[in-house]
């Protein structure tokens, strides 16, 4: 289904959209908080949502590395993520819903040609499980996780293998996140990124983003491509 102003006339200059996942395709950051500040008190550490707000999303920490910095057993992470994970996907799943615009501005941009990747920071089990819980796996050709790297954001690895997968490049390219660190990994890997903030991002600085919109529902197959003739 196009848009308005999605007129399908001539060659578009945009290659291929990366999305981020968690506050991207749908707001999930506040009900990972939650999770995890609950299941970590049965590990002794207590944590307040502010302070995972700080570590995670605006330093882009791994739960992995905060949880041993704050006094957890490195042998006990994977035990950390099956507790969080009882709690989480059945939190997603009745409160979880995909952004608005997301599904039709994903569906423009298959019927307009421009392939789409999903790189995250989250595991790759919960990319799987969102993208089945959303029937959104049809839209993306690729699917990086935190497995397939070895550096998170603010690092772009992730955004450079996505762009190696879909044998993208990088001019011809569009981001789009919720958080300060995807927008610089995104700068760092040369990429323009169109910022989307969610509750639990809005009020931070997305110093460098090409642009800034409140919703996906403001996005188009040509909004998109005119970013990239700026």
């Amino acid at each position: 289904m196009r848009r308005e102003g999605d007129s399908g006339q001539g060659a578009s200059p945009l290659q291929a959209v990366i999305f981020d996942m968690d506050g991207v395709i749908a707001d999930t950051e506040p009900l990972h908080a939650h999770a995890y500040t609950e299941v970590l008190k049965t590990f002794g550490i207590h944590i307040t949502e502010s302070q995972y707000r700080k570590a995670i999303t605006e330093e882009g920490r791994t739960i992995a590395e905060w949880f041993v910095d704050l006094g957890g057993n490195p042998e006990k992470i994977e035990d950390l993520y099956r507790q969080k994970d009882r709690i989480y996907f059945p939190l997603l799943k009745r409160q979880g819903v995909p952004r608005p615009g997301l599904r039709t501005l994903l569906a423009d941009l298959r019927e307009a040609g421009v392939a789409c990747a999903l790189a995250t920071s989250a595991r790759g089990k919960n990319a799987k499980f969102i993208l089945d819980l959303f029937g959104l796996g049809q839209f993306f050709a690729v699917c990086l996780a935190l497995e397939d790297v070895t550096r998170v954001k603010p690092h772009p690895e992730v955004f450079l293998l996505a762009l190696k997968r879909l044998s993208a490049q990088p001019h011809r390219t569009v981001v789009l996140e919720d958080a300060p660190k995807g927008v610089r990994a995104a700068i760092n890997a040369g990429i323009r990124v169109v910022a989307v903030p969610t509750s639990w991002t809005r009020h931070y600085r997305f110093d460098g983003a090409a642009l800034v919109v409140d919703s996906m529902e403001n996005l188009s197959v040509s909004t998109l491509s005119e970013l990239l003739t700026r």
